[in-house]
Order: C-alpha cells, then sequence, then structure tokens
C-alpha cells in the first residue's frame, strides 16, 4: 500500500484530524440531499401500478365503510352523547353519515360512525365544514385503518410474483429482520396495516437461501398523500433488476443482493448494496481522486479512482 493509501486509512480510523491528509486536498462535506436529488421523470410502470388504488375521500364514503382501530387512543376523538361506549385495538367501527355542524371555531362536520357488533354510536367532529371535507382527496380518522383498502389490494396482488427493492422485512412475529433485496416474491396475502402505512403486503421469498423459512411481509402506503412514502414503487419492482445489471459478475451481484460489501466495487455497486451515504469528503492528490463515504453508526469507505479500496462496517 503506498504513502497515498496509508494516509487514508490512518484518516479514516480517526488518528489524524479531519482535513489533515497529508499531500491531500479536501473539499467542503456533501450533505445527504445533494446526494439524493432526483431529475423529473416520466411515472415508472411500478407508480402507475397500483395508481388507483387509494385511500378514498369523505366523497366516495359509502354506508358501513368499515375502519379497524389501532390504538386505544382512538377513543379520544370520538364523542358518545353521553354513552360508554369503549374501542380497543382490533375493533372495527362502521360509518353511517356526515353532518354539517357548528363548533367554537366556525362551521365543522360531524363524522357518525356504529361500533361494529353492538350498533353504539361515536361521532368523530372536524373542523372544516362539509362541503370542504367533500373535496379533498384524503379524510383521515386518527388511529383507524380503512379495511376497504387491503380488499382492493389483495384481489390485485396476491399469488402475483414481484421483485423486492427493500432488506427491511417484517418476520412472522413483525419483528424487523433484514435479508435480501432484488429476489423474487410472491405475494400471499394483504392485510391491514397502521394508520401511517394502511396496508401490510405478506410475501413468500423464492430465493433458495431462504426458501421453507416462512413468510415475510413489509408496511405499505398508498396514493399521492403525504405519508405516501413506501407506495409500491418504493418496494417492489415488475422486472427483474438484474437484468438492468447483466455487466456484474455473478459474485459481485450476489453480494448486492445480500447487502455486502466487495473490495473492487464501483460507486454505482456500492449504492444498489447498502444505499447513499449521509456524507462525502472528496479530495485528491498528484496522481488519484479519493472519496469517503460516511454512513450512520461509524461505518465508513474509501474509494480510490471511483473504485472500493477500504471500509469499515
Amino acid at each position: 500500500m503506498n504513502r497515498f493509501v496509508l494516509t487514508l486509512a490512518v484518516a479514516a480510523l480517526g488518528i489524524l484530524p479531519q482535513g489533515c491528509f497529508t499531500g491531500v486536498e479536501s473539499t467542503p462535506r456533501i450533505g445527504n440531499a445533494e446526494l439524493r436529488k432526483q431529475n423529473a421523470s416520466e411515472p415508472t410502470a411500478e407508480r402507475l401500478y397500483l395508481a388507483d388504488v387509494a385511500t378514498e375521500g369523505l366523497e366516495r364514503w359509502e354506508r358501513g365503510k368499515e375502519f379497524m382501530v389501532e390504538d386505544k387512543k382512538a377513543m379520544l376523538n370520538f364523542s358518545t352523547g353521553g354513552g360508554s361506549v369503549e374501542l380497543e385495538p382490533g375493533d372495527v367501527i362502521e360509518f353511517e353519515g356526515a353532518e354539517a355542524a357548528v363548533a367554537p371555531t366556525g362551521e365543522a362536520t360531524d363524522l357518525v360512525f356504529r361500533k361494529k357488533g353492538s350498533g353504539e354510536r361515536l361521532v368523530y367532529r372536524v373542523n372544516a365544514p362539509l362541503e370542504e371535507l367533500k373535496r379533498r382527496d384524503v379524510t383521515e380518522v386518527p388511529f383507524t385503518v380503512e379495511l376497504g383498502v387491503a380488499e382492493r389490494l389483495r384481489s390485485r396482488l396476491v399469488g402475483n410474483t414481484y421483485y423486492i427493492m427493500t432488506p427491511r422485512w417484517l418476520d412472522g412475529e413483525l419483528k424487523s429482520a433484514t435479508r435480501l433485496k432484488y429476489i423474487p416474491v410472491r405475494i400471499v396475502n394483504v392485510v391491514a396495516g397502521n394508520s401511517d402505512f394502511p396496508v401490510r403486503v405478506v410475501f413468500e421469498p423464492l430465493d433458495d437461501a431462504l426458501r421453507g423459512h416462512g413468510n415475510y411481509s413489509v408496511y405499505m402506503s398508498v396514493g399521492n398523500g403525504r405519508r405516501a412514502t413506501r407506495n409500491f414503487e418504493h418496494l417492489f419492482s415488475l422486472t427483474d433488476p438484474r437484468e438492468k445489471y447483466a455487466q456484474i459478475e455473478d459474485n459481485v451481484w450476489r453480494a448486492i443482493v445480500e447487502g455486502r460489501l466487495v473490495k473492487g466495487m464501483t460507486r454505482d455497486y456500492v449504492r444498489l448494496s447498502i444505499g447513499s451515504p449521509k456524507d462525502v469528503i472528496r479530495g485528491h492528490d498528484y496522481s488519484s481522486t479519493y472519496e469517503r463515504w460516511e454512513y450512520d453508526g461509524g461505518v465508513f469507505l474509501i474509494f480510490r479512482d471511483g473504485v472500493l479500496e477500504e471500509y469499515r462496517k
């Protein structure tokens, strides 16, 4: 290892103060926002795939529409007219209708529900006029999940095979598990999720390393609202990602699938494997350029002339 690489390795381990690379000019840090700029482009096939499935606005709500209670705190949103109604996680409430009301702050709307099984009346007041609510794309009932979304997605997804794009799954006990990505999975069920992600997609991995290990799942959002951060296009691909990277050697591709690093990887390969860094420091000496990529947890990588040379993970 020549003097340049030794200098980088020492600096990367924190022995030298940052920016004191002997014979190396350093540049300011590049923030994560800069690294993740996305150019406007035509919608992908994945984005369009479920574009017609979303949580529904009040204008489309029909009598009997069901919501599942996610948290006991849901009861704090409702008035009962003097009754002693209780709501527990898993209880279902049914929409009965919407009524114009008046609140201290002005016009309001009362959304009326009945607890399924008991028929007890529950009223959720929204501080907005009824006509305004009907114009909104989404009307939320806090700490509940609209059951119709899971039903609509179940008929569209179950039995189909897709390629999962994230390694962060939930196991059978709903505990977080880091597994594989870019592998085929078969959808076996779609169930209600939570108030942030209205559905949980259950799948069977079709990779040999995980066959027979049971089913896994991921939470998924729908629609175009502010919470639509884990839609279908963020989690799945309709086509095999391997086809886009036919030039990558099989052993390197397997490392990417497993989230591992291999010396000699390019920057693009590293992004495929472990994602984009939190920060980048760039510099050069008389013959080479270098980059130090930093991730959470003290993980760092050092590239020389665009090729991964050292890392601590």
